[in-house]
């Protein structure tokens, strides 16, 4: 049974989209690219426009230093 994720939310806005990824803008300016397999279901953020909250694993936005 696999564990649950902690997730991290973090406001964004996504710049790009390509078949595998997001480019998104943070809140601080900073440029991240996200790949699509690791966007939680309930992120405003999914594609190309969308502004919002970008709900992602908590691992991966530490190993991004984004937090």
């Amino acid at each position: 049974m696999p564990r649950e994720v902690e997730l991290a939310y973090l406001n964004a806005r996504c710049k790009v989209e390509t078949d595998k990824a997001l480019l998104c803008v943070l809140e601080t300016g900073d440029e991240l690219w996200v790949p699509k397999s690791l966007v939680a279901p309930d992120s405003q953020v999914t594609g190309r426009g969308d502004e919002g909250e970008l709900a992602l694993p908590l691992w991966f936005c530490e190993k991004e230093g984004v937090l």
